[in-house]
């Protein structure tokens, strides 16, 4: 089938115009936001010069004469690679709030009952697939050791660019209920290989008239279970990522309020898999009491009971199995407990 939509699988210049009238918009309030440049560590500048002149070559960005200008940001990628992005701070403090929704992480299980085959899609460089409105181009300028530079194309860390591609996804596959999409992961589901064949060739057509492309090396096809936004996706139902799992469990007690807010939310993104998960963590939150923010570092004096209570939220997250995926037509129970120190509730089928 893939060779079918070779137009889907061979991306070519990423600069080059795709086939919709999405454009992203930067309304901003009051006068134009300026930043000096950051210099950079030494061993991040060949690094960072070198995507940039990618970036300049592929049209996604170009030289900018703007009264705009935002310092440059250095990401680390999981390839080992850097992404040089704005630091948009400044810039989106001043630019209105797009309130499109954004689809919240737990809602792509509601419709994966009776389902035994998956495909997980990733869109092929998806943010640079959407130009930005001209008379907002320079107030995306960066400010680098080689001069000012604005982008083009949507970009990283811009307010409401989740917004904006979220709508544009949304218009790619609307009316489609076997595939749910969460910004550029699209995740497919049938309850046949026949199925899931139509399915997929549906999508891929729609992905094509849209002139979107498939980053092969992130995508998967007709297997019986995937991985897709942190959970383990099966028939049965979803599991917690086991090298996430492992993560809670290696965690050392933290020393400062700054590392336990980190353990609890790692720990949290699998909550709805914790039977009791207020009551467990319910001691460990008191050391939060009075906190300062993500930066607290002051000292943690632990107990033998607050000890206790760490190492049982980890075995906790260890004994999880399975969510299982709710059944469109059995009737749902709401199971609720108090008491002097925690509440909690659970939907049960």
């Amino acid at each position: 089938m893939l060779t079918e939509f070779k137009d889907i699988t061979n991306p070519t210049s990423i600069g080059t115009t795709a086939s919709h009238n999405t454009v992203h918009h930067i309304i901003t309030k009051g006068p134009p936001v300026t930043a000096k440049p950051r210099r950079l560590h030494p061993k991040l500048h060949d690094a960072v010069k070198a995507e940039f002149e990618f970036l300049l070559a592929q049209g996604i960005i170009r030289p900018s004469k703007s009264p705009w200008s935002s310092p440059l940001h250095v990401v680390p990628k999981q390839d080992c690679t850097v992404r040089p992005v704005g630091d948009y701070r400044r810039l989106n403090a001043v630019t209105e709030f797009d309130s499109y929704p954004i689809p919240h992480l737990h809602d792509f299980a509601q419709a994966l009952h009776g389902k035994h085959i998956f495909s997980k899609l990733d869109i092929f460089k998806a943010f640079h697939q959407i130009p930005i409105a001209e008379e907002d181009i320079p107030k995306t300028a960066v400010t680098t050791p080689w001069g000012l530079y604005e982008y083009t194309r949507l970009c990283f860390g811009l307010s409401n660019a989740p917004q904006t591609f979220m709508r544009f996804m949304h218009e790619v596959l609307r009316g489609l209920p076997f595939c749910y999409v969460y910004l550029d992961d699209i995740l497919c589901f049938s309850a046949d290989p026949e199925e899931h064949k139509a399915h997929l060739h549906t999508i891929f057509h729609r992905l094509q008239a849209h002139g979107l492309k498939l980053n092969l090396s992130k995508c998967e096809f007709g297997v019986p279970e995937l991985t897709f936004l942190g959970h383990l996706v099966t028939s049965q139902g979803l599991k917690p990522l086991p090298e996430k799992v492992d993560a809670v469990l290696q965690y050392k007690l933290p020393e400062t309020i700054a590392a336990l807010r980190k353990f609890l939310g790692l720990l949290n993104f699998y909550r709805r898999f914790v039977p009791k998960a207020a009551e467990h963590q319910c001691l460990l939150r008191s050391f939060l009491k009075g906190s300062k923010g993500k930066r607290d570092n002051r000292r943690i004096d632990w107990t033998p009971q607050a000890v206790a209570a760490f190492e049982k939220c980890k075995q906790t997250l260890a004994e999880t199995t399975l969510l299982c995926h709710p059944a469109p037509s059995a009737p749902l129970a709401l199971h609720v407990d108090a008491s002097d120190f925690a509440i909690g509730g659970a939907l049960h089928q």
